[in-house]
C-alpha cells in the first residue's frame, strides 16, 4: 500500500493534469489537437446550425462544437454536464437541474475545512454569560448555547410576582399565571441543571457531529438526538442529588423531593419509577434513562423545536457534500448518534459538580430510529427544492437505484457519476438502466419514500 504521502503526490498529479486538460480545452481552436485521445473523430456538418461539430465514434451520444468553453472530456453522457468556463457541474435527471461545483464532490477536502473553521471558532469563543431578564414580556429560553459563537448564555430572572401576574392578567387564568410563577422561580434556583444541559450540547458540538457528510433530514434527526442527550444529562443530575440524599440518610420520599426542582415536570415518569423500587444503576434504570427521556420528548418538544431543526438541516445542506446532500449516509448517521450518546459522561460542567455520568449509553437507544414530523419533512422538501433544484422524488430515485451494498460505496459510485468518471450503467441498479435512458421515472417511484418520516 502507498503511504499518505505517496498517495497525496498522486492525487496532486491528477488534479494538476485535469486542471491542464481544462485549460486545454477551452484555449484550443481545434479539439482534434487538444486531445490525442480523440483521434478517429469524424467531422460532421450540422445543416441547423451551420457549425462544424466533432463527433466521438466511441461515444455516439456526444457532439461537441470547435471552439467550445463549456465541455469537458470527462463528462461526456447523459446525465451530467460540465460548464468549464464557469467551472460547474449540472446534474440533469428527470426535469431537475443540480447544479454544484468541484470542492462539492470532495467530501474530505470538505470536512478537512469544515474541522478547520470549527477549531478556529472554539479557540476564539467568548466567555458564557448570565443575563438577568427584568422584564416579564422579555422572557424566553431559559438557555441556548450558539453553535457559531460556541459559548452559553444563561438567563435568570429578576421579576416580582405583582409584575408577572400584571403582565399576564389578560391573557390567562390565574391558576396558569402560579404554574408559570412557579417554573419561574424553581428555575432561579436551579441554573445548574439549565446550565448542564447547555453545556452537553457543547460537548456534542466538541465531537463534530455537524460535520460534512449528511443528507438534511439526517442533520434534523441528529439535532433531535442532541436535544434528547441534553435533557439525559439534566435527569441524571437529578439522580445524582437522590442518590446523595438517601446517601445522607434520607428516607426515600425526601430524596424524591429533589425531583419537585423539575419545574418543568419532564421527569415525572422516572421519580415514579424510583417511588415503585427502580434501581438507577441497574440496566433497567439506564435504558429508562435513555429511551423515557428520548419518548418524552417526542411528545413534549419534537413540534416545538421544529424551526431549529429546520435551522439545522438548512444549514447542513450548505456544508455538506453532493452525494450526502442527495442520498445521505445511514451509517455515519447513527456512528454520530451513538457518539453522542456515549459522550454524556464528558460533560465538563457536571463534572466539575460532582455529577458522575454514566458511560455508554448508546447501547440503551430504542433500535427503531427517531423520525421527523411530517411538517418538518415537507419544509426540508421545499428547501432542497428551492436552493438545489432536487425534487423529493428525484432523490429518492437516486438513492433507492444507486449500485452499492454499503452507504460508502453508494457514496462514492455517485460521486463518480457526478464528476464524470462513471456514466450511469455503471452507476445505477439494471432494474433503473431502462427508466434512466429514457429519462422516465415510473410513477410507482414518483411518491416520496421517505421512511423516517411519520
Amino acid at each position: 500500500m502507498p503511504s499518505n504521502n505517496i498517495k497525496e503526490r498522486i492525487n496532486r498529479i491528477k488534479e494538476k493534469a485535469q486542471t491542464n486538460l481544462k485549460a486545454a480545452l477551452s484555449e484550443t481552436v481545434r479539439a482534434t489537437s487538444a486531445l490525442p485521445s480523440m483521434a478517429g473523430e469524424q467531422k460532421i456538418q450540422d445543416n441547423d446550425t451551420n457549425k462544424t461539430l466533432v463527433e466521438q465514434t466511441q461515444s455516439p451520444n456526444r457532439i461537441i462544437y470547435e471552439n467550445s468553453t463549456t465541455y469537458d472530456a470527462r463528462v461526456d453522457f447523459y446525465p451530467v454536464t460540465y460548464d468549464s468556463k464557469n467551472q460547474k457541474y449540472t446534474l440533469n435527471f428527470n426535469g431537475d437541474e443540480y447544479n454544484y461545483n468541484l470542492d462539492e464532490t470532495r467530501p474530505k477536502k470538505l470536512s478537512r475545512q469544515w474541522r478547520q473553521e470549527e477549531a478556529q471558532d472554539f479557540k476564539e469563543a467568548g466567555p458564557d454569560q448570565i443575563i438577568t431578564i427584568t422584564d416579564p414580556g422579555e422572557i424566553r429560553a431559559l438557555g441556548s448555547y450558539s453553535h457559531s459563537e460556541k459559548n452559553i448564555t444563561l438567563h435568570e430572572f429578576d421579576i416580582t410576582f405583582n409584575e408577572f401576574e400584571e403582565y399576564y392578567s389578560d391573557e390567562y387564568e390565574d391558576s396558569q399565571i402560579q404554574m408559570a410563577w412557579n417554573a419561574i422561580s424553581n428555575h432561579n434556583k436551579n441554573l445548574k441543571d439549565t446550565r448542564i444541559h447547555e453545556e452537553q450540547h457543547r460537548t456534542n458540538d466538541k465531537l463534530g457531529i455537524y460535520a460534512p457528510g449528511l443528507s438534511p433530514e439526517q442533520y434534523g434527526i441528529l439535532n433531535q438526538y442532541d436535544e434528547c442527550s441534553a435533557k439525559i444529562a439534566e435527569l441524571n443530575s437529578y439522580i445524582t442529588d437522590y442518590k446523595k440524599a438517601l446517601k445522607e440518610g434520607k428516607s426515600k420520599d425526601e430524596a424524591l423531593q429533589v425531583f419537585d426542582n423539575d419545574y418543568q415536570k419532564d421527569y415525572t415518569f422516572y421519580k415514579e419509577a424510583l417511588a415503585q423500587g427502580l434501581d438507577p444503576d441497574s440496566k433497567e434504570g439506564r435504558k429508562l434513562m435513555v429511551q423515557g427521556t428520548i419518548n418524552m420528548w417526542q411528545k413534549k418538544y419534537q413540534e416545538p423545536y421544529t424551526e431549529q431543526i429546520l435551522q439545522i438541516a438548512s444549514k447542513g445542506s450548505f456544508n455538506t457534500d453532493a452525494a450526502s446532500l442527495i442520498i445521505g449516509n445511514e451509517k455515519e448517521l447513527q456512528k454520530r448518534i451513538n457518539m453522542i450518546f456515549d459522550n454524556i459522561n464528558n460533560n465538563n460542567y457536571s463534572r466539575k459538580n460532582g455529577v458522575k455520568s454514566p458511560l455508554n449509553l448508546s447501547r440503551y437507544l430504542p433500535e427503531e430510529q427517531m423520525g421527523l414530523t411530517q411538517a418538518v419533512q415537507q419544509a426540508i422538501d421545499d428547501f432542497i427544492k428551492w436552493g438545489n433544484n432536487l425534487s423529493p422524488e428525484t432523490r429518492d430515485y437516486i438513492s433507492d437505484n444507486i449500485r452499492g451494498r454499503t452507504d460508502k460505496q453508494k457514496n462514492r459510485h455517485l460521486i463518480e457519476l457526478l464528476t464524470g468518471r462513471k456514466n450511469p450503467d455503471k452507476v445505477f441498479s439494471k432494474q433503473s438502466n431502462q427508466n434512466l435512458q429514457n429519462n422516465n421515472i415510473p410513477s410507482q417511484m414518483m411518491q416520496s419514500k421517505k421512511q423516517n418520516s411519520y
